[in-house]
């Protein structure tokens, strides 16, 4: 491994479905040791329950790719969206922060009423 980090869910489908995993995935397939099914192993967080999506690319070959279900696709978005507001409010604050020196004896406190 190079240092990337690895995502491993566990694959459920129907028997069509999971015969067709298995072809697909080809030398690829891997099985968890303990409970004998089938895992699908991506660099990409998607979610605590992904869907796997069959995708064929420019040379004929087919592939799964893990897709976020909408559930997490709005968990994303709306994690963003506080990040979002969050960054903003720092922002703000930043801008309207002012510096005084208070320990400076030598100027005259003026009444500004």
């Amino acid at each position: 491994m190079n240092g990337t980090d690895r995502y491993v869910y566990e694959v459920s489908g129907s028997k069509a479905e999971l015969k067709q995993y298995e072809e697909v995935q080809g030398a690829y397939y891997k099985t968890d040791d303990v409970t004998g099914k089938p895992l699908f192993f991506t660099s990409k967080f998607v979610g605590n329950n992904a869907l796997l999506e069959l995708r064929t690319n420019e040379d004929d070959e087919k592939y799964y790719t893990g897709v976020p279900s909408e559930l997490t696709e709005l968990r994303m978005q709306l994690m963003r969206e506080e990040m979002q507001a969050e960054s903003t409010v720092a922002r703000r604050v930043r801008a309207n922060a002012n510096i005084t020196d208070e320990g400076d004896d030598d100027e005259e406190d003026v009444d500004l009423d």
